[in-house]
């Protein structure tokens, strides 16, 4: 639901990322008229238009066609240079890139705008390419690096006293906190009954509330759908903190403002948030109106509707209307089904489009180059009648041979670059479990550690030994040993957090850091893991059981991490001792 809400905030940021319009003839031209005129320009002026009809290709979301226009106008500026329209360029790539979920290519070009920026010092136009790299990384689930670059954009816009960009960096740092908590929630965070929060999850919760209470405070009197925005996400923290009388009040009045508007998609996501808080205040018939509401809109998104039928399920069943129940509930498997494959078939699709882009981008190359070729030979031609213009054959020979020379010495730099990459890739990797080395974890260890003394944000340590691993290496040889190895290391990866560094710290034995984190946190997620690996099923292991021990520590003030490290390893060795497959906490 959450993530489904920030969707159109998210692609609102990213578009106040992109350089506002320039005062120019096309900066007044519509997007039909740029279209007109796009055929009949070359050269400067093709780069011009290219940049201000790609603009408005990606505020109409329009991937298919404005990606390849996009390209294009910076393929085109190479040989008609234009540094601001060429930065302006890298923006709207980087926001079609983001919508057709290529990443990696989308940082590149906002990286690249955000260099041209800092070298004019245009600092209203870093704030805006740093915000929309956070919003990308928001997007992309990449939550540190969204936070610490709308962080970088925030302090600029404050700099610049800009309120409309600190109001909307806030609410994107603000969404991005939420969605960590709301992964550290799992499936709590779909619980139609009050959740249970431990005090950090409250603590969070809280802080992320008065965020946006204060941004609903900023937004009165302005347009009405800001309420709709930032008011949904006050009724959905008061929700998560238990507060179902204040979320109804909240999103009452939610309703009613998306209903003005006739927002199907955010009327369903606001009747649906609206029949929780009426279910945790025992108002099952207002809950059950509200999910009939959202089911009468209409919408294409899957997501939404699975959604609705979810939180449908213990509403009826608290009426007693079990059979309506159960016929919900198979809707609800039939259309998770449903989703589950269309999304791979449109990542399928995005994946192919992204291919087809470069395939006509080489092609376009191809004919470029032999239409070179074919007037370099026609200028031969006419050279060859006049002995005068021999030395000007001669200069373009060098030229090409320079040219073909540097574009070998960038490719092979490139290619170093690339290998060098690998190798130090290599260095930092354990070759059978793909996981950190020892090498790598001191590397962060040191890191965090040294944030820790400065800012005083507690990490936690943690020390695994896979139980009995000699009898499986004894018992069943080191081929299967080296299985449980990688099973265990994939175990552990896949249950903890992003922020969480994980190493092979030699033999069977596994170290954790867990980021920003106390001991009760860590031990929770590491009760995680055991339950996990204990669940792990490998053949020709007979059902042997797997089991881990582990030692748990966090930061103490003036002592290093490896002594903090040594004194997880004790209990971790007490806890093999008192018999194993247990973890052990420093009081």
């Amino acid at each position: 639901m959450r993530k489904l809400m920030l969707q159109g905030c998210l692609l609102i940021a990213l578009f106040f990322s992109h350089p506002l319009f320039a005062s120019t003839e096309y900066a007044q031209k519509t997007p039909d008229e740029l279209k007109q005129a796009l055929p009949n320009s070359s050269g400067a002026e093709r780069v011009l238009v290219l940049d201000f009809l790609t603009r408005h290709y990606s505020r109409a979301r329009n991937v298919d066609e404005g990606l390849p226009l996009a390209l294009e106008g910076l393929r085109l500026e190479t040989e008609y240079p234009n540094p601001k329209a060429r930065a302006s360029l890298h923006i709207t790539a980087a926001q079609l890139l983001t919508m057709n979920k290529a990443f990696e290519q989308a940082a590149e070009h906002f990286l690249n705008a955000l260099a041209y920026y800092e070298s004019t010092n245009n600092l209203t136009e870093q704030a805006a390419a740093l915000s929309g790299l956070g919003s990308m990384y928001k997007i992309a689930e990449h939550f540190q690096l969204s936070l610490d670059y709308n962080e970088r954009a925030k302090a600029l816009y404050e700099s610049l006293d800009d309120q409309n960009g600190i109001m909307a960096v806030t609410n994107n740092i603000a969404g991005t906190e939420l969605l960590v908590i709301e992964k550290m929630l799992g499936e709590r965070a779909y619980q139609t009954s009050k959740i249970a929060l431990n005090d950090e999850e409250q603590e969070k919760l809280e802080q992320v509330l008065a965020t946006y209470q204060k941004l609903v405070t900023i937004t009165e009197g302005m347009e009405p759908h800001y309420y709709g925005v930032f008011g949904f996400n006050v009724g959905l923290v008061q929700n998560y903190l238990g507060n179902s009388v204040e979320a109804i009040k909240v999103l009452e009045k939610v309703v009613a403002i998306w209903q003005e508007f006739n927002s199907d998609e955010a009327l369903i996501r606001s009747h649906t948030e609206l029949a929780k808080a009426y279910f945790r205040n025992n108002q099952l018939d207002a809950a059950l109106a509200q999910i009939e509401q959202a089911q009468a809109r209409q919408t294409n998104s899957l997501q939404l509707q699975i959604i609705a039928l979810k939180y449908a399920l213990p509403i009826l069943l608290a009426l007693d209307r079990k059979e309506e129940a159960l016929a919900a509930y198979r809707q609800y498997r039939y259309i998770s089904e449903q989703y589950a494959n269309e999304s791979a078939t449109l990542r399928a699709e995005a994946s192919n489009k992204l291919a087809e882009i470069r395939q006509k981008d080489q092609l376009i190359e191809t004919l470029n180059l032999q239409n070179s070729l074919k007037e370099v030979e026609l200028e031969k031609i006419q050279l060859m009648s006049d002995k005068r213009l021999y030395g000007l054959m001669l200069l373009a020979i060098l030229v090409v041979l320079l040219t073909f020379l540097w574009r070998t010495r960038v490719q092979a730099a490139k290619i170093a670059e690339q290998h060098n990459k690998e190798l130090r890739q290599q260095a930092l990797t354990d070759q059978l479990t793909s996981l950190y080395n020892r090498r790598a974890f001191e590397m962060y260890a040191n890191h965090e550690d040294s944030m820790y003394q400065r800012s005083r944000k507690t990490y936690s340590l943690a020390i695994l030994d896979i139980d009995l691993f000699k009898k499986i290496n004894d018992t069943y040889g080191h081929n299967t040993g080296d299985t449980v190895l990688q099973a265990v290391a994939k175990c552990i990866t896949s249950s903890s957090r992003d922020d969480d560094i994980v190493a092979r710290w030699g033999g069977e034995e596994f170290v954790i850091l867990f980021h920003a984190t106390g001991k009760e946190v860590a031990m929770q997620i590491l009760q995680r893991i055991a339950e996990h690996v204990a669940a792990i099923n490998i053949d020709g292991l007979d059902n042997h059981p797997l089991s881990f021990s582990a030692g748990v520590v966090e930061s103490v003030v003036d002592e290093k991490w490896d002594t903090r490290l040594a004194v997880a390893d004790k209990l971790l060795y007490k806890a093999k001792e008192a018999g194993r497959n247990r973890i052990l906490c420093e009081k």
